[in-house]
């Protein structure tokens, strides 16, 4: 066997075991988590079994809408997943779709909050110099405008 071969295989069995690894890991904080959602029902106690068959089910759903959306993103021609990929998801479930929808206008409309420029005044109906940053070829520099025309 020629030693790019031995190399080859080396870094395939090194990526697999990362992967597994990821995976146990993400599976490990998945299962804390649903034992936590359990332990938080009152007048109820689950087994060792329930809290691993829920994990194990809440693991397979999510890898499943993992794959989902990636197709939908591929059938629309982007690499990206976007928010309606999301929704595509949840469209047979009118509760999940409409909370989805919820929760993305909700991000949506803080996302603007923190975009949108803040009107400020000096309170005798002069506005106070803005503050910009200009991009220049590797630094920032730092402009004011006084809105004047000057």
């Amino acid at each position: 066997m020629a030693d790019g071969e031995r190399d080859s295989e080396a870094e395939d069995a090194a990526a697999a075991a990362d992967t597994l690894a990821e995976r146990q890991r993400l599976k490990a904080a998945l299962h804390y988590s649903v034992g936590k959602v359990c332990g938080e029902v009152e007048g109820s106690e689950f087994s060792r079994e329930v809290v691993a068959a829920v994990t194990e089910a809440a693991f397979n759903q999510t890898q499943l809408l993992a794959w989902d959306v990636e197709a939908f993103a591929k059938h629309a021609k982007r690499t990206v997943v976007a928010p309606e990929d999301i929704r595509l998801c949840c469209r047979r479930n009118d509760d999940l779709l409409g909370h989805v929808t919820e929760v993305m206008e909700r991000l949506r409309r803080e996302r603007e909050a923190r975009r949108a420029p803040v009107a400020h005044g000096n309170g005798e109906g002069e506005a106070e110099p803005t503050v910009r940053n200009k991009k220049t070829s590797k630094k920032r520099k730092l402009t004011i405008d006084n809105d004047k025309g000057e």
